[in-house]
């Protein structure tokens, strides 16, 4: 079965195949995920039901620049791996070496609200530059409110009233005064999401250079999402993990399965894959049926086939694209996405997005915000009850720490 579930649905529908995974059950399933961690989203109560279709990666937050302008002030990338409100010494010469105008990319003015993922579609509160800039170790779980993992143990922080908020805020504005920056998204610089943690050229991005400030995060999810895995009711299990066993041990079968025949089903022009469309308008594409497709060698631009899409995975020296995902994994922070509940702040949930409707929206949306500006917001914010949802969030994340002491 493959098909979009959360846990629920998960144990109803998927047979446990646990045994295949980590036992000594044959024909072995351990290969079918790309990592061990994958195993995550679908996994309950330590059964592992399936996999999900999909590859998370692990990034770190940091620089993407053009190399021409690095080269010109004469800095190296390791140079440049500060955090961005460190930077002030480096953007004056790198505004020298740009002929005194504007390189990095700073959107200011803007704020944005959208479902949090975790946050059972609590609004996910957003203030430009601030959330543009947050390290990646900081994952929104609704409203003001985000998990951080940078600490040595997760907190759940308002990140308004963090110093990290503080330092974006000014530093946004000495390097607005210094005449750095600019809102065109071209910018010769800007500060970004980096897969991985490791310095390179990014070729599927004009050859803009990637370079990473903090660890790589790696955050596992919830039982939920796109699952494949062997159908609960079905009389043929032995078969359909053989099946499941094929996908992951055999590439010539895997690359059949998902693709079809070359030059029937898809072709391959300078470089890409594409769709090859029947008479009818039909195409065949099954790569949407294992997070193995991402690393199958195809780059393309259609959606039918995720696997393909623009993927973005790299390749370091000497390593397949597989391996060096692997790597990144092995070498990366990993954080767990817990669904927090936010029955019972109701009130102050509502309270708190009036506030920022009704007296801070528009006003951050034609000026941006600051330093000023946000310690008022975090005042407005406590009076109306942001400090009660911040305990209730910090109990649950330290229940469920309580109840997981081996993640």
């Amino acid at each position: 079965i493959y098909a979009g579930m959360n846990q629920d649905s998960i144990t109803e529908y998927l047979a446990p195949i646990t045994e295949y995974v980590t036992g000594t059950a044959q024909p072995s399933l351990k290969n079918a995920v790309p990592h061990a961690l994958s195993w995550s989203a679908g996994t309950v109560n330590g059964e592992i039901y399936g996999y999900s279709t999909t590859s998370g990666r692990a990034f770190s937050s940091g620089w993407e620049i053009d190399p021409a302008l690095l080269q010109a002030a004469g800095l190296t990338p390791e140079e440049l791996q500060r955090a961005f409100w460190e930077m002030d010494d480096i953007f004056a010469k790198l505004y020298d070496a740009n002929g005194k105008k504007p390189f990095l990319y700073l959107d200011q003015d803007g704020t944005g609200a959208g479902t949090s993922l975790f946050g059972d579609e609590i609004l996910e509160l957003k203030i430009k530059p601030i959330t543009d800039i947050l390290p990646c170790h900081y994952e929104s779980i609704g409203s003001f409110f985000a998990v951080d993992y940078g600490l040595e143990a997760p907190q759940v922080v308002n990140y308004l009233e963090t110093d990290v908020s503080q330092k974006i805020l000014e530093a946004a504005a000495r390097y607005t005064s210094a005449g750095y920056t600019t809102k065109d998204m071209q910018a010769k610089l800007s500060f970004t999401s980096i897969y991985g943690d490791s310095i390179y050229t990014d070729t599927q991005n004009n050859g803009k250079l990637l370079i990473p400030v903090t660890d790589a995060f790696f955050t596992a999810t919830e039982p939920e999402g796109f699952i494949s895995g062997v159908a609960a009711v079905s009389g043929h299990k032995e078969a359909a993990v053989s099946l499941l066993s094929l996908i992951a041990e055999d590439e010539a079968f895997r690359m059949q399965l998902f693709y079809g025949k070359e030059g029937r089903d898809y072709k391959v022009t300078d470089g890409q894959y594409v769709l090859i469309n029947r008479e009818d308008g039909s195409n065949y594409s099954l790569d949407f049926l294992s997070p193995l497709s991402y690393f199958c060698g195809l780059t393309g631009e259609s959606l039918r086939s995720p696997g393909t899409w623009n993927s973005g995975y790299i390749a370091m020296e000497g390593k397949t694209v597989l391996q060096t995902y692997q790597e990144i994994l092995d070498n990366s922070v990993w954080g767990y996405s817990v669904c927090f509940d936010f029955s019972g702040c109701e009130q102050e949930l509502a309270a708190m997005e009036a506030l920022f409707d009704t007296q801070y929206r528009k006003q951050f949306t034609n000026s941006g915000m600051t330093e000023a500006q946000r310690q008022q917001l975090v005042e407005d914010l406590k009076a109306a009850g942001s400090d009660k949802v911040l305990a209730e969030l910090q109990r649950q994340l330290a229940q469920w720490q309580a109840e997981h002491p081996d993640w």
